[in-house]
C-alpha cells in the first residue's frame, strides 16, 4: 500500500494508485496535472459553455481506479457535487482512512457487486481466508497464502462507496439490502462452492451478465422509478463494457 497524496487520508494499493496516475500523466505524490485524462474531462465537462455533471464508472479492477481517479479530480479542481461514481465488481482500493474519507466526499457513491462474485472480496481479509481460502484445494491455497504473507496489509483493505448487492433468486436477480451479516453470509456460500473443487465458482460469477440481466428487468418492467432508484440505465451500463475502438464511435 502506499499513501494518498495530501489531504486524502489513508493509504490505497499501490498498482491501483499507479494506474491512475499514468492515466493522469502525473507523480503518484503531485498536486497537479498539465496532461493525460484530466485536461479531456474538464474541456467535455465545458463544452459548448454548458457545464456538465461527470459520472465516473469502471468493472473489475476498473472500479478501483475510477475511486481513485473521483478523488484526484477533486483535487484537481472539479466539484465533488458534480460528479458521480458507479463501480461494478470492483475490488477494495484502500483502507478505512481513505475509505471513511471518499463516502465523506462522494456520501452517494454506488458499487454492485454480483452474488458469488470473489474480485470484490480481494485483497482477501481474514475472514475470507478463515472461511474460504481454506476450502481450496492446496495448490490453490498455497498460492494465495503466499501472496498475503508479502503483503501483510491485506487485512487493512475496506470497501469504499454503498453496497448494492444483486443475488439472483429463482433466476430473477434482485437487490438485497446490506447488513451485518451479509458478508459472512456470502463468504459462506463460497467455501460450499470450492469445497471439492476450484469449480470455477470463485471467478464464475466475475462476468457482467449478471448486471445486465439486472438492468434489463428494471427496463422490461417499464419501472422509471426504479431506473431513478438505481440511477442507471441499460444503456449506460452497457457502455462500461465497451471496448476503447466502441468508445471511439460514440464519440464521432
Amino acid at each position: 500500500m502506499c499513501p494518498v497524496s495530501r489531504p486524502v487520508p489513508g493509504q490505497v494499493h499501490t498498482g491501483f494508485a499507479q494506474t491512475v496516475a499514468n492515466l493522469a500523466n502525473i507523480n503518484t505524490n503531485a498536486s497537479h496535472s498539465s496532461s493525460g485524462f484530466i485536461n479531456e474531462v474538464k474541456k467535455r465537462m465545458l463544452s459548448n459553455d454548458i457545464e456538465k455533471n461527470l459520472v465516473i464508472t469502471g468493472y473489475s479492477k476498473g472500479g478501483a481506479i475510477a475511486q481513485l481517479a473521483a478523488i484526484l479530480l477533486t483535487k484537481l479542481g472539479i466539484p465533488a457535487s458534480k460528479i458521480k461514481v458507479r463501480t461494478f465488481a470492483a475490488p477494495k482500493c484502500g483502507d478505512k482512512a481513505f475509505a471513511d474519507k471518499f463516502n465523506e466526499i462522494f456520501p452517494n457513491a454506488l458499487r454492485y457487486e454480483y452474488q458469488d462474485d470473489v474480485i470484490p472480496h480481494y485483497p482477501f481479509n481474514n475472514e475470507f481466508r478463515d472461511i474460504v481460502v481454506k476450502e481450496l484445494n492446496p495448490l490453490i491455497r498455497r498460492v494465495i497464502t503466499t501472496i498475503h504473507e508479502r503483503d501483510d496489509s491485506s487485512s487493512e483493505y475496506i470497501h469504499a462507496g454503498k453496497l448494492q448487492y444483486i443475488k439472483t433468486v429463482s433466476d430473477h436477480p434482485e437487490l438485497v439490502h446490506d447488513n451485518s451479516e451479509l458478508y459472512s453470509l456470502r463468504c459462506h456460500n463460497l467455501a460450499e462452492k470450492v469445497k471439492n473443487s476450484f469449480d470455477l465458482a470463485l471467478i464464475r460469477d466475475h462476468g457482467h451478465k449478471g448486471f445486465i440481466k439486472f438492468f434489463s428487468n428494471i427496463e422490461d418492467n417499464n419501472a422509471n422509478n426504479s431506473l431513478n432508484k438505481f440511477d442507471i440505465s441499460l444503456d449506460n451500463f452497457n457502455n462500461t463494457f465497451k471496448s476503447p475502438s466502441e468508445w471511439e464511435k460514440l464519440d464521432q
